[in-house]
């Protein structure tokens, strides 16, 4: 009997020398998408099955905003996770199209600190997205059946103008 999945993956960015949910080290990189990876790899084995994943990035990395970004620190090191994932979100959904479908939804500055009410930069609405505004775009990618290797940004148009 034909099952549907709906998977969405975030990695955990932690900082240098920690462990990940998943038990990798993260010393060298400072973050993994190995669970976003395990996860593609295990649904698109399931021929049966229609299964969605969608992956959260970061809007500065679907902009081109990241570049100078990819060599500070801690920063530097989950814009270059976050690319990764860009990249393998792609790949995945050229590899595992008869099987799977793979997105991404790439939300920029959603919830301002406490005490900060200026914007989070420039945007070309005047707005900041909402977490409702990013759960909006996931549930469109995962009802979507024909759409595979898409990256929303949800950012107001930040990406547009960054770079």
């Amino acid at each position: 009997m034909p099952c549907n999945c709906y998977i969405i993956c975030n990695f955990r960015f932690y900082g240098q020398n920690t462990r990940s949910l998943c038990g990798v080290n993260n010393k060298n990189n400072g973050g993994t998408f190995e669970a976003p990876k395990k996860l593609t790899m295990l649904l698109a084995g399931k021929e049966d099955c229609k299964c969605a994943i969608v992956n959260i990035l970061d809007a500065e990395v679907v902009g081109g905003g990241a570049g100078d970004d990819l060599n500070e620190g801690e920063k530097g090191a989950y814009l270059k996770t976050k690319c990764e994932l860009l990249e393998y979100t792609r790949k995945a959904a050229c590899l595992f199209a008869q099987t799977l479908r793979v997105n991404a939804v790439a939300p920029g500055a959603v919830l301002a600190p406490v005490a900060v009410h200026e914007k989070a930069g420039e945007t070309l609405l005047d707005r900041r997205p909402t977490a409702a505004d990013v759960a909006d775009a996931v549930a469109y990618l995962l009802a979507a059946e024909s759409v595979t290797g898409a990256i929303i940004p949800v950012d107001s148009g930040q990406h547009l103008i960054q770079g």
